[in-house]
């Protein structure tokens, strides 16, 4: 998911303050389970059975930011002449998991 948008930082009539905002995000989830038949345990004597389940989780998910503020001349000096002051924020993470698990009872 892509998202662009800019944000007046001041709320003035005049965009004295504005932040460009760029953000990208993935992720992806997924899971892997086989398990035994409910109805039909596995049998080793007639009064020991064995129901078993087995799986497999898998989570990824990357970020990244791109946020720039600009500060317009005349929020900074007195003249229009002067140039707009931009500062710059970017940072980025990336998050992996696996889990696996079972159970018999």
């Amino acid at each position: 998911m892509d998202t662009n948008d800019t944000t007046d930082l001041d709320y003035s009539p005049m965009p004295l303050i504005t932040r460009a905002n760029a953000e990208d995000q993935r992720q992806f989830t997924q899971e892997f389970r086989v398990a035994s038949a409910a109805g039909s345990p596995v049998r080793f004597a007639d009064t020991a059975t064995l129901r078993w389940q087995a799986g497999v989780s898998l989570f990824t998910q990357d970020y990244a930011q791109d946020a720039v503020n600009t500060f317009a001349p005349s929020s900074c000096h007195h003249s229009s002449r002067s140039p707009s002051i931009s500062t710059r924020r970017w940072r980025r993470w990336r998050i992996r998991a696996w889990v696996r698990s079972a159970r018999a009872r």
